[in-house]
C-alpha cells in the first residue's frame, strides 16, 4: 500500500481538512481544519515550505554520513575528538558497524588513554555492541 491523500469534513461546521494515510494504515491530519481558500492556500504553501526544509535537513544529514563512511578512522578520530560526550556517542553511533569497528581498533591502537577523548571513547565503548554507550 502507499501513500493515500484524502479529505475530511468536519460534519457540524463544514470545515476541510488534508488527511494522509501512510503506507503502514496510519491517518495522519496534515493540515488545520479550513472553510476559506485563501486560508487553504496558506496552509498548504506553509506545509510546502516545512516539506523544502525537512528535505534540506534530510539531504544535508545524508550527504554527511556518505561524507563519514568514506573517511579514513584517523579522519573521523579527528573530527569525534573535538565534539563533546553526547555528540561523540550519536555520531559514533550513526556510523555503519563495519566504520565503528575501524575507528575503534584505530582508537585503541593509536591514541592516548590518559587524557584527552581517548579515556572517554574507552569508557563508553562496548565491544560487544560496537556501540558508545552512555547510561
Amino acid at each position: 500500500m502507499e501513500r493515500k491523500w484524502y479529505l475530511k469534513v468536519d460534519e457540524k461546521t463544514s470545515a476541510i481538512a488534508i488527511f494522509l494515510e501512510t503506507s503502514e494504515g496510519n491517518k495522519l491530519r496534515i493540515s488545520k481544519y479550513l472553510t476559506e481558500i485563501n486560508s487553504a492556500k496558506k496552509e498548504l504553501e506553509q506545509i510546502k515550505k516545512e516539506l523544502d526544509e525537512a528535505f534540506e535537513i534530510f539531504k544535508q544529514e545524508l550527504e554527511q554520513k556518505q561524507k563519514r563512511e568514506v573517511s579514513t578512522p584517523e579522519d573521523i578520530w579527528k573530527e569525534m575528538s573535538s565534539m563533546d560526550e553526547e555528540q561523540m556517542c550519536t555520531f559514533f553511533n550513526a556510523l555503519n558497524a563495519d566504520t565503528r569497528k575501524q575507528v575503534a581498533d584505530f582508537v585503541f591502537s593509536h591514541v592516548n588513554m590518559f587524557s584527552g577523548p581517548g579515556p572517554i571513547f574507552a569508557e563508553l565503548y562496548n565491544p560487544e555492541t560496537g556501540l558508545m554507550e552512555r547510561d
